[in-house]
Parts: structure tokens; C-alpha cells; sequence
């Protein structure tokens, strides 16, 4: 029986006080900051826990990148990696949203790079956003676009916030260089 009076149990665990001790101290906030930092650098998916059937979304989503597959395409390679990995699949408009937001956001993230190229902002100084123009456009993003049809890339505050926007979930905006600044 272990004697918890014995004089190894009362000596300090200095492991466990050096690990302790390089933990960093983040408020709640401080962490979500950080979270937001990072988000748009990782890859996850809500109820996707198993490591293989995550590479299987991620590398789905490349492959329509690369190769302009589709929404069709995507749902077919998950199934067959749900059904190889023995699990129930995902619901199709779970499938679909991880889908439409990953593209969107790969595509108006790729506009962006391309249009901080130096001669690309030399000759389109503007930033343009638009929404999709139907019913279902949520109303932030109806504003965005309309308060601002365009505005200078060298505005940081305003690109930031259509950063944000575009980073929503099923956000099917697309943000585009422009020549002039239109009102």
C-alpha cells in the first residue's frame, strides 16, 4: 500500500512545477484572439474527429481546386471514406456548407494575393465587393457592399472587415480588384 506520508510523496514534483511554470497566462479573450488569428490558417470540421476522415474533406476540397471538381464530387469521395472507415457520413448539408465555405474562401483568399501583386495595384487600385443578389444574402453583408462599392486596397480597416465577412460560413460573396472607385 503506498504510504502517502512517506518523505518522496511530500517533495516538491519539480517536473511538474517547471512545466507548470512555462504555461502561459491568456484571459478568455486573449485566447479567442488568438484563435481568430489562426483560424483561417487551419483546416477542421464540426463532428470530423477522426484524422483520416478529415484528410479525406481536405483533400477533397484541394482536389476541386485544382481540377474545378464539384459539389457531386466532393459528396462521393466522402462517402466512400465514411464507408471505408466503417462511420456513419456526415448529413449532405453539413457536407455542403464545409464545401461552399472552404472553395469561397480559398477562391476571395487567392483574389486577394493576387490582387496585392504590385502591377496588379498599380493598374486596379480598388477593391469591389458583391454578394450573391438573391433573398438569402445575410444583411451585414447586403451593407457591406452597399455602403462600400469600392475602396482603395491601401485601406486597411475597411479590407479587414471584408476579410471578416468573407470568412463567414456559406458566405458566397466574392471580393475583385477594380480600376476606379465607383459610388
Amino acid at each position: 500500500m503506498l504510504d502517502l506520508n512517506s518523505d518522496w510523496v511530500r517533495l516538491p514534483p519539480a517536473e511538474a512545477i517547471d512545466w507548470f511554470a512555462r504555461k502561459m497566462r491568456f484571459s478568455t479573450e486573449q485566447l479567442q484572439s488568438l484563435t481568430k488569428l489562426y483560424d483561417d490558417q487551419v483546416f477542421t470540421v464540426a463532428g470530423l474527429e477522426d484524422d483520416r476522415l478529415l484528410e479525406a474533406a481536405r483533400q477533397g476540397i484541394e482536389d476541386a481546386l485544382k481540377s474545378g471538381g464539384t459539389l457531386t464530387d466532393f459528396k462521393k469521395s466522402m462517402d466512400a471514406a465514411f464507408s471505408a472507415a466503417g462511420v456513419d457520413p456526415l448529413d449532405p448539408w453539413h457536407l455542403e456548407t464545409v464545401f461552399r465555405t472552404n472553395l469561397g474562401q480559398a477562391y476571395n483568399a487567392g483574389a486577394k494575393a493576387q490582387g496585392l501583386d504590385p502591377a496588379v495595384m498599380e493598374a486596379l487600385p480598388f477593391w469591389a465587393q458583391q454578394t450573391a443578389g438573391d433573398g438569402e444574402v445575410r444583411p451585414e453583408h447586403e451593407r457591406f457592399a452597399l455602403d462600400h462599392p469600392t475602396w482603395p486596397k491601401t485601406d486597411e480597416a475597411l479590407t479587414a472587415e471584408s476579410d471578416a465577412i468573407l470568412n463567414k460560413i456559406n458566405c458566397r460573396c466574392i471580393r475583385f480588384s477594380t480600376a476606379t472607385a465607383e459610388g
